[in-house]
């Protein structure tokens, strides 16, 4: 009956193992393990045995679990660092950006205990590049606004020089270059 108990507190403890020591002292209670008589009942000594490995494989996981989370935080740091460098470029590339915030995403799912600091630097990296790219949305956007005045003024103009009575062969044909090139030009967007 000691012997029963002595095996049920062992498992119970491995169970209970957690941390950064948990090999170490998962196999320490291995070789305790190991130094138990057998059970006289086979049943009981299977079930005890069943009871033991699994505890130890849980324990096992969960170390792997831990490094793997580990690995995986510090990777959200080094991607933190280089979303901070990225927004501090003002002419970072789209694709750098993006393949940045893509391993960011799927790794920060994987994290529960991620440094505070991390993800504030991050998240700030993030509204840098998002302002910035609704700047340059908004510029563009302007730029074309302006662009669709001009050739209106343009056509206006022209308009009106039409209708007029003395509009000369050369006055139509200038016009008529000027209409062109302001439709074929090309819109400049600010970066």
């Amino acid at each position: 009956a000691a012997a029963r108990a002595s095996r049920s507190e062992m498992c119970q403890r491995i169970e209970e193992i957690h941390g950064e020591d948990a090999l170490d002292r998962l196999a320490q209670a291995r070789s305790e393990w190991e130094g138990l008589p057998a059970d006289p009942d086979a049943e009981t000594h299977a079930a005890f045995m069943a009871r033991f490995e699994e505890a130890c494989r849980r324990v096992t996981t969960r170390h792997e679990n831990l490094q793997e989370a580990a690995k995986t935080n510090v990777r959200l740091d080094e991607l933190s660092r280089e979303a901070e460098q990225l927004a501090a470029q003002e002419d970072s590339p789209a694709y750098a950006w993006d393949s940045v915030s893509r391993e960011w995403n799927a790794l920060r799912g994987k994290s529960e205990s991620l440094d505070e600091a991390v993800q504030q630097r991050y998240t700030a990296a993030e509204t840098t590049v998002r302002e910035r790219a609704e700047a340059r949305k908004a510029a563009a956007e302007k730029a074309l606004r302006q662009q669709v005045q001009r050739i209106d003024q343009l056509i206006e103009r022209v308009h009106k020089r039409a209708e007029a009575e003395d509009l000369t062969l050369k006055e139509a044909d200038k016009a008529a270059r000027d209409l062109r090139a302001a439709i074929e030009t090309p819109l400049t967007v600010p970066h």
